[in-house]
């Protein structure tokens, strides 16, 4: 999935993890950019691209920030670390932060560009194929949609429902979508 895919996941799930809606909200806000930012920091390693050029990006993204056991020990550190440097919760910015990620490598998974989830122990990739190409604009359209519905100041009290239901309306696309 492409970037603004991945951090449009992060979005949607920071409305359905961060705290319940009140009328005098003044600190909310502040799940967002983490949430966003956690589901970009799997690409971090598209520097390579930089750093060396289209084939230095081939061979080295998706592999390390990608596999299973970076994911089990980077997103509650991250979180942990967040948490304390925004005042909020750890619990649930360590939660966040873990989905976050967790929604990249699955974002990833989908299409056909494998990642190499099982690193270091194989250098195989995972590819579910569920799209035709490696990027889809429908999921998004759709991201984009339902998380802007969330920001609505008369649907704000629903906004956990709603963001929930943009995570599986983006899932029933995946799975019964044309893949466009």
């Amino acid at each position: 999935m492409e970037a603004f895919g991945h951090a449009l996941s992060g979005l949607a799930l920071a409305q359905a993890i961060r705290p319940a809606w009140r009328p005098d909200e003044t600190d909310g806000r502040r799940w967002l950019v983490p949430g966003a930012l956690a589901a970009l920091a799997p690409d971090v390693d598209a520097v390579s691209w930089l750093l060396g050029g289209p084939e230095a990006f081939h061979a080295f993204h998706q592999y390390y920030t990608h596999s299973l056991l970076v994911s089990a020990v980077v997103p509650p550190l991250l979180g942990l670390a967040v948490a304390r440097r925004l005042g909020l919760p750890w619990g649930r910015m360590v939660g966040l932060v873990w989905g976050a990620w967790g929604l990249h490598l699955l974002g990833d998974m989908i299409a056909s560009w494998p990642a190499r989830i099982f690193w270091p122990f194989s250098r195989e990739g995972v590819a579910f194929d569920l799209l035709q190409r490696d990027f889809s604009i429908g999921i998004p359209l759709l991201l984009l949609a339902g998380v802007g519905a969330s920001f609505v100041d008369e649907l704000r009290p629903q906004r956990r429902r709603i963001a929930v239901g943009t995570l599986l309306a983006a899932v029933a696309y995946v799975l019964c979508g044309p893949g466009w």
